[in-house]
């Protein structure tokens, strides 16, 4: 995972494909987003939004 003020983006270097979703600093947490192997992409606001900054990424199921 990295930050800017911007946006929050995650990488999946694993085999299979992922789910995950930000879970920021203030409890809130993002949209479920689906990584494919390989795969880099924004996952989440960066820390000018609403939420501020992002404390770590949690495994979900994208719906």
């Amino acid at each position: 995972m990295s930050e800017s003020w911007r946006y929050t983006n995650a990488a999946n270097n694993c085999a299979d494909t992922v789910g995950v979703m930000v879970v920021y600093q203030d409890g809130a947490t993002g949209l479920c987003s689906t990584l494919p192997p390989g795969a880099y992409r924004t996952v989440g606001e960066g820390y000018l939004g609403r939420h501020g900054h992002s404390g770590h990424l949690a495994v979900c199921e994208p719906s």
